[in-house]
């Protein structure tokens, strides 16, 4: 019993070892958090809206962004993307440009350039990515219900969908504003460019480290494991050998007949070559920034993409 005794104080103090590494040495939180809603807008470069109705389109999306805490860009689109990634990868950057990387809110694109089929994206940063996580494709899906198809529009030109535009824009707000009241939030979301976002305590962070209660679980998981396998190691083992006495290799030598007559230390050269081995050529680098190719700037986006 005393084998397997230190075998459990070893597994023991392993699993003491695996909290203290996901508990301690937090890294940089490049968090930003929100500031007020003065750069939050409603942007119509399709100038389907007088400059009155934009008025009142962009005074409501600044009263959202003050209720939710939460930046806002809904973003008429005019321009012609080639490919969805080129959609995204404005999205994220104009709402880095515009609010800076890492704070918290959203910009939603309305893809109105003629291209079949059109790409609407909605980017998500900062605490968005946590509130909305769950429902980001559905609040772009959802909106299948007013914005006109490219083909539609194609044929038809937009005037025609000009009521349903306006009612799908007040509707996205509603379903914005009441899944970003309450602590709704999942626990953690990784991010394209390999930042991780989650809670510590009431404290948004956004690192490029795992979340401590994630690298824990995986420590965990493998503590347990490694326990197991322990165990079974030790009673196969103490079955199949049974030791009785501790073994002295001492026994099976005659010290009467071994004699040392000269000690010597014997090299072939006496020449040594020491060299430098460079570590610049692999390794290193952010923590984990895969992805994000085209990006102007490094903040944690995700986000949720819809053609019609």
């Amino acid at each position: 019993m005393k084998g397997f005794a230190r075998l459990c104080a070893i597994i023991a103090a392993a699993v003491l070892v695996a909290l203290l590494v996901a508990n301690i040495g937090y890294p940089k939180n490049y968090a930003s958090g929100y500031k007020d809603s003065s750069k939050s807008a409603f942007i119509d470069t399709k100038e389907l809206f007088t400059p009155e109705e934009v008025k009142k389109f962009d005074d409501r999306v600044k009263a959202v962004s003050e209720q939710t805490k939460m930046n806002i860009i809904i973003y008429l689109n005019s321009t012609y993307y080639s490919t969805d990634w080129d959609t995204i990868v404005f999205t994220d950057d104009e709402y880095d440009r515009t609010f800076g990387e890492d704070s918290d809110g959203i910009f939603y694109l309305i893809d109105f350039s003629g291209r079949s089929p059109a790409t609407d994206h909605m980017s998500l940063s900062g605490r968005a990515c946590l509130q909305l996580d769950d429902v980001k494709q559905y609040m772009v899906d959802s909106m299948d219900s007013y914005l006109p198809s490219s083909s539609a529009v194609n044929a038809d030109g937009l005037a025609v969908y000009k009521d349903n535009i306006a009612q799908g824009i007040d509707y996205f707000l509603d379903t914005f504003t009441n899944y970003c009241d309450g602590d709704r939030e999942v626990d953690y979301v990784h991010t394209d460019n390999g930042k991780y976002i989650f809670r510590r305590g009431k404290e948004l962070y956004v690192t490029y480290n795992k979340p401590p209660f994630l690298r824990f679980r995986i420590l965990l998981i493998g503590e347990i494991a490694g326990f197991i396998v322990g165990l079974i190691v030790y009673f196969s083992t103490k079955s199949t050998y049974k030791f009785k006495a501790k073994v002295d290799p001492g026994v099976y030598l005659d010290r009467s007949d071994v004699h040392f007559y000269t000690r010597t230390d014997a090299f072939l050269r006496s020449h040594t070559s020491r060299y430098n081995i460079s570590s610049s050529s692999g390794g290193g680098g952010g923590g984990g920034r895969g992805g994000g190719g085209g990006h102007s700037f490094s903040g944690g986006h995700t986000g949720a993409t819809h053609h019609r």
